[in-house]
């Protein structure tokens, strides 16, 4: 006993460190990222943009104009680099996005991994919100969302949520990240998801009804919605 129990705590000690040392490469990675300036201004209102080229080419000019839904064709591979060059997790050499007014808008991005984070129900639901909203507007919205299930499995907003979502189903985790959208007042949303969840009937009309962002649609299963825009990946003359 008097031998183990210093081996257990060194032991634990070391498990300790190894943990800090992978959090540390993972900070690290984090901020040597490129920073983006976030506009502060026109908050809740929709972001209009502009996907082009970079020079000397101009091949290419898409323009995603403000308050619209917009549905991405393309393969697989080139649905997802677009998507992720319009929220600034990839910089490809060839594509440059431009946000009217210059300053990168509020985006909420629905990728193929969910954005979690352990905590509460509720925390997760506001995440990047500018100030929580009360209690039962979170309700209303999540309940608006088809979250009620997993409200009443996790025990009311309080109730825990694990990290990477690994309690809650693709629906739901996808639900949440909608419904946040909506509570944080995005201006732009960015849907990269090709799992049929994210195409489930009235989901992106119940989106279209609670927020006036710009929606993108960036998976080969996107609904049929009324008054969308569609737009080719293939590369187009500019005039």
């Amino acid at each position: 006993i008097i031998l183990s129990m210093p081996l257990r705590d060194l032991a634990d000690a070391w498990d300790q460190y190894c943990a800090w040392r992978i959090a540390k490469a993972k900070m690290l990675r984090l901020l040597s990222f490129p920073s983006q300036r976030r506009g502060t201004g026109g908050h809740g209102e929709p972001a209009g943009f502009t996907v082009t080229s970079k020079p000397p080419s101009r091949a290419m000019r898409m323009v995603f104009p403000a308050g619209k839904t917009i549905v991405l064709r393309g393969t697989d591979q080139n649905l997802e680099k677009m998507a992720r060059t319009i929220v600034g997790l990839d910089k490809p050499e060839d594509l440059e996005v431009i946000f009217g007014g210059g300053a990168t808008p509020r985006i909420t991005y629905v990728g193929p991994r969910p954005t979690i984070l352990r905590g509460s129900l509720r925390r997760n639901l506001t995440l990047g919100a500018r100030k929580r909203p009360s209690d039962t507007r979170i309700l209303e919205i999540a309940s608006a969302f088809g979250l009620d299930p997993a409200i009443d499995r996790l025990g009311g907003l309080s109730g825990r949520v694990a990290e990477k979502a690994l309690n809650l189903t693709q629906g739901e985790w996808i639900r949440v990240e909608l419904a946040r959208a909506v509570l944080t007042k995005a201006a732009l949303v960015v849907i990269d998801c090709p799992c049929p969840e994210a195409a489930a009937p009235g989901l992106i009309d119940r989106l279209r009804s609670d927020l006036s962002a710009t929606i993108v649609l960036a998976m080969p299963n996107a609904p049929g919605l009324k008054d969308a825009i569609r737009l080719e990946l293939a590369p187009e003359p500019v005039g």
